[in-house]
């Protein structure tokens, strides 16, 4: 069984493929964005709930004394709700890469649920994964060194966005290096070094931007929780 991609597919390209988002085809707001393009979380009065289609995005705020703050990250078949976007000042969307969105008022949505329970189910799950994702995302930065956390960063992100050959997996890196220590709660300079070391012993190597685990076990053996990941993972492309 092949891992997702993270390359754009067309509408009718995601409905007639079965282990894509199963609610690409439910019209709604669609929402194109280049990389870097920001949209603004607010609770009231412009509820809504957004679906990722294509791309990878990352919900940023501003913290006390900081420029910005990396709270999550977002790939294709994820739900969010503007209600669970933090109470903090310039809380956002920003795509990571270009990203295709999907957008619904939760009345029009309750409509279509009502109409539809299978997509109802799958939305709910996505929701459901999303948040099992965050909670070992927290987990990891309350108790993990920087080494393990950036190991449980790039374990997420391969398994989201690489393709895998044999034992060796490969992905574009779709954070910068900034956006990857936000994302830590690292300072930039402590990732480089750890980076290097990880470079050096050959967990991992990166070339304009896309990297390479040429041992993928070696890296989950770095990964607190890598298998907790895994699973999860295993999960949203399995139907219940």
């Amino acid at each position: 069984m092949s891992d997702r991609s993270p390359q754009s597919m067309s509408a009718t390209a995601r409905s007639q493929n079965p282990d894509s988002t199963a609610h690409a085809v439910i019209p709604g707001v669609l929402l194109p964005l280049r990389k870097q393009q920001r949209v603004l979380l607010t609770q009231k009065p412009a509820d809504h709930i957004v679906l990722v289609m294509t791309g990878v995005l990352m919900v940023e705020a501003r913290l006390p004394e900081r420029d910005r703050q990396v709270l999550e990250i977002l790939f294709p078949g994820d739900a969010y709700h503007t209600q669970d976007a933090p109470g903090l000042l310039g809380a956002s969307l920003i795509a990571a890469t270009p990203a295709e969105l999907q957008r619904y008022r939760p009345e029009a949505l309750e409509a279509i649920e009502r109409s539809n329970p299978e997509f109802r189910r799958r939305l709910e799950s996505a929701m459901a994964h999303r948040s099992a994702r965050r909670t070992l995302h927290l987990a990891s930065m309350s108790g993990a060194s920087g080494e393990e956390r950036l190991a449980d960063f790039l374990v997420e992100i391969g398994l989201h966005l690489g393709r895998q050959v044999q034992g060796s997996r490969s992905f574009d890196m779709p954070l910068s290096r900034e956006e990857i220590a936000d994302y830590l709660a690292l300072n930039p300079d402590t990732l480089s070094r750890i980076f290097s070391r990880m470079k050096s012993s050959g967990v991992i190597s990166i070339s304009r931007g896309r990297a390479t685990v040429p041992d993928w076990p070696a890296l989950m053996r770095l990964s607190p929780f890598g298998a907790a990941q895994t699973e999860l993972y295993e999960q949203t492309r399995v139907p219940a």
